[in-house]
């Protein structure tokens, strides 16, 4: 996809992440062009045992060991995504990183990567814009 005129170009192989809780989308953009590379989805989550527990009167509870942890969840998908922005730095396709998502996200996602390459991050916008067109998403980094 060409980049509109009135948008932000970029003049170094860039990385832009667009992100939620569930889903990630990779794109490569240098120059006036920007095309999506990757897609990343989280671990689907461990579904709880809906019935939940009988006491001795046999009337049915819930259990506390049934609870989701999203913050569980969310460590696998978070290295996932670093591990991509990393691997795409390490092969030289990659000068300059710009994360859009969650702020919860955008701190896991950056706590994730490597020391040396935290500088190649720089742009942060913690929106959620995964469903927002991409020109959306463009607009918002050329501010």
């Amino acid at each position: 996809m060409q980049i509109p005129k009135d948008y932000q170009h970029f003049a170094h192989p860039t990385l832009i992440v667009v992100g939620d809780f569930e889903h990630a989308k990779l794109f490569h953009t240098q120059g006036e062009t920007i095309e999506q590379i990757q897609t990343i989805q989280a671990p689907e989550p461990h579904q709880p045992d809906t019935e939940g527990d009988v006491n001795i009167g046999g009337e049915r509870y819930g259990s506390l060991s049934t609870d989701v942890d999203e913050g569980a969840r969310r460590l696998p998908y978070a290295k996932q995504i670093a591990g991509a922005i990393t691997d795409s730095i390490r092969k030289g396709q990659t000068k300059y990183v710009c994360l859009v998502m969650p702020t919860e996200m955008c701190h896991r996602v950056k706590d994730e990567i490597p020391k040396e390459n935290q500088d190649a991050i720089t742009k942060i916008i913690e929106a959620h814009m995964i469903d927002a067109p991409l020109v959306d998403v463009l607009k918002r980094l050329s501010e």
